[in-house]
């Protein structure tokens, strides 16, 4: 958080802004371009589905094998020469985690040559026997790219992953036919073109540039004389053109080989090579980011550190009830993963929040997409409507929504059963001082009292006493509820999880409040 958008957090206790509302409302996505990308996007839905070069869906995992040759021009007796060489050439790959090896050989001249991607990482091996050295900042991307063009299902998913900048043009005549051209920024963030033929198949990639020797350079990859292996439609051959320091290189390779399914441990450091490279292996599992803290049997509080935030989640004997939709789809993607491995492969029934903002429902399309219901206040219907039929056509990190998304409405309290952490939905509405509808969460049989950001006591200090605060108090009141525990969930960082709620009077009382 920068020191500004702090400053802001902490006014945010002391003074509410006059906002004048909107007219008309803000269009998230005013666009002159995106009819543009959606076409691009499904061209390559098209490319996955009918009959093209597969993709996600026909090719999760693959092992291809080809054999040719490689033509290298420059330092030779006279120009316009070239070297030839046999090649070989081995890719695989898992769209999934989106890793990749590609290992290069020259068998007579003994040159090897391993790309490796794993989670956003890149390593090379450059010679057999060799160490792996991982590849940092613009050469690790660089690397990534570079395998990413070897396949056609590597480099759609890369335009799929770099959504927002696809871009479909007008058809373009290249020989004797006829290529639908993508354009997308890839891993590199340079420039690059998927064009495909009528069937939908990839049929070439193109990359421009301006080279200090050569001046304007095309950069190409084939794919030609598709064939079915395995049930994929699988490029017979693959010719690449490609510049490699100051010569440039031509591959012409023919498929020997495919394969569908790989062996675990696949895009891991070979055993012989485990210590190249430190933390490789490591991977992030699901509990990664999120703290657990029980505050009685089956109500348990999540600290989740990158929205600065918790939730609570209540354990029934089937399923979970969620308070809290942390902003957005990516995070409660992962939240739901967490919990789904926290409590044994129970689902997200439904899922509640306190108030519009951001911070607090920006994940309600994963979670309904998940197959949570929403529970809300009657006057939020049209709000959260709004965020379920919000186009996800960008993909990642927004989650396309539910088709049959359920949301139960209430109007000033509601109770969702949990034996004893049966809990009331209590609208406190303006009481709050912050918005119009705000729910606060009670758990009678606990005397708990959850609120999201009404309530701020510093990890060292004193409880601050605020119109949200004393809007509160004043709605306890008013339903006759005396807690004995309240928890807050924001913020995580610096502040007290839970306050006595005799510490909570005793603060307000000194201001003279009664």
């Amino acid at each position: 958080m920068t020191f500004f958008a702090a400053c802001v957090a902490c006014i945010s206790f002391v003074a509410e802004p006059v906002v004048k509302q909107a007219e008309p409302p803000v269009n998230a996505c005013d666009s002159a371009l995106i009819t543009q990308t959606r076409d691009g996007l499904a061209m390559l839905l098209h490319a996955n589905t009918a009959g093209g070069a597969g993709g996600t869906i026909a090719c999760e995992q693959f092992k291809a094998v080809y054999k040719g040759k490689v033509s290298v021009e420059a330092h030779l007796q006279e120009p316009g020469q070239v070297r030839e060489e046999a090649a070989e050439l081995e890719l695989w790959g898992e769209l999934a985690t989106r890793s990749l090896r590609v290992v290069e050989r020259e068998p007579e001249t003994k040159q090897w040559e391993v790309a490796l991607v794993k989670a956003g990482r890149a390593a090379l091996q450059a010679g057999e026997g060799k160490p792996y050295e991982e590849k940092t900042g613009e050469s690790a991307k660089e690397t990534i790219a570079y395998g990413e063009r070897w396949t056609p299902w590597m480099a759609m998913d890369a335009a799929r992953a770099a959504a927002s900048t696809c871009r479909a043009g007008a058809p373009v005549k290249y020989k004797d036919a006829t290529l639908k051209p993508l354009s997308y920024v890839d891993a590199s963030g340079q420039a690059c073109t998927l064009l495909f033929d009528d069937s939908g198949r990839l049929a070439r990639i193109e990359s421009l540039a301006a080279d200090a020797r050569l001046g304007d350079v095309c950069e190409w990859t084939e794919f030609g004389g598709y064939e079915p292996h395995s049930s994929i439609m699988t490029p017979a051959m693959i010719t690449r053109f490609m510049r490699s320091g100051n010569t440039t290189v031509r591959y012409e390779l023919k498929l020997v080989s495919f394969e569908a399914e790989l062996p675990w441990g696949s895009f891991l450091l070979p055993k012989d090579h485990g210590g190249d490279i430190a933390s490789w292996t490591d991977e992030k599992g699901p509990l990664d980011g999120f703290e657990f803290a029980d505050l009685v049997p089956g109500l348990t509080v999540v600290e989740i550190a990158k929205s600065n935030s918790r939730v609570l989640v209540i354990e029934r004997p089937e399923d979970l009830i969620l308070i809290g939709a942390p902003d957005g789809d990516d995070l409660c993607s992962a939240l739901i993963a967490a919990l789904s491995t926290r409590f044994a492969g129970k689902r997200v029934a439904a899922v509640s929040f306190s108030h519009y903002h951001p911070s607090y429902t920006g994940g309600l399309r994963a979670l309904s997409a998940s197959g949570a219901a929403i529970v809300t206040q009657a006057q939020l219907q049209p709000f959260v409507r709004g965020v379920l039929e919000r186009p996800t056509t960008l993909g990642s990190p927004a989650t396309a929504p539910s088709r049959t998304a359920e949301i139960t409405l209430f109007d000033k309290e509601a109770a969702i059963k949990a034996d004893a952490n049966t809990v009331r939905l209590i609208d406190i509405g303006e009481k709050s001082h912050h918005t119009k509808n705000y729910i606060v969460y009670y758990f009678p049989e606990h005397g708990i009292l959850f609120q999201d950001d009404l309530v701020y006591q510093p990890a060292e200090g004193a409880i601050r006493v605020t119109p949200r605060l004393l809007g509160l108090v004043e709605a306890m009141k008013e339903l006759n509820i005396t807690p004995k525990r309240l928890v807050c969930g924001w913020p995580l960082k610096n502040s007290a999880r839970e306050i006595a709620w005799d510490d909570v009077i005793a603060a307000v009382g000194k201001q003279g409040v009664k």
